[in-house]
């Protein structure tokens, strides 16, 4: 199902085959925003953009390497779907291939088209999350008093919850309760981030 808010936006200079892509996209319910060159997309291109570039690699005027390295250069993360009429995707470079997020053959399948948008969208919602997530935790306060230190001290030393239970005159379910403190006061996903991520605090 279209993700709401998404955009899949056509890069193409064949006007027919522009036509004929906006026509699928929206009978499958997705927004579309066309475009019949590399710089037109650029020029109009912002950072709060949501979805992924629909692309034909052999575009006039601008390759697909050079326009990934051009959306990095503008901090966009859109993925890219790479359409090739070469009749052999094996046939690429490899350069290129890395660069997509899919590539598609030509002429285009369409069930084959929606499921590489589906997965082009999935890929950057993961990459949304994961960079709001280490916003989150860089945004969080981890100030540690000296308790707190001493069972992350205690953790890099490789010291097991009975004998730290035991060394701060705690009862282990004490000790396995400060331990998750920590874990969500530091952001921490695991236990064995905590060292690391108390230099810091």
């Amino acid at each position: 199902m279209p993700h709401k808010g998404y955009t899949v936006y056509v890069v193409e200079a064949d006007s027919s085959v522009r036509d004929a892509l906006a026509l699928l996209l929206s009978l499958e319910g997705y927004a579309v925003a066309m475009f019949d060159s590399v710089e037109r997309f650029l020029a109009a291109m912002s950072q709060e953009w949501l979805g992924c570039v629909l692309i034909d690699n052999r575009l006039y005027g601008q390759n697909v390497l050079m326009l990934q390295r051009r959306l990095r250069n503008k901090a966009c993360a859109l993925p890219m779907i790479v359409m090739s009429a070469l009749g052999n995707l094996g046939a690429m470079p490899k350069a290129l291939c890395s660069a997509a997020a899919e590539l598609l053959d030509k002429p285009l399948n369409p069930a084959r088209l929606v499921a590489s948008v589906e997965r082009a969208f999935v890929r950057l919602d993961r990459a949304r999350h994961g960079s709001r997530a280490m916003l989150v935790r860089s945004a969080k306060p981890a100030h540690l008093n000296a308790d707190e230190r001493e069972i992350v001290d205690m953790i890099a030393r490789g010291l097991p919850r009975r004998e730290i239970a035991k060394a701060l005159f705690l009862s282990p379910q004490a000790v396995e309760e400060c331990v998750q403190c920590l874990m969500r006061k530091l952001g921490a996903s695991d236990v064995l981030e905590l060292p690391r991520m108390a230099v810091a605090a």
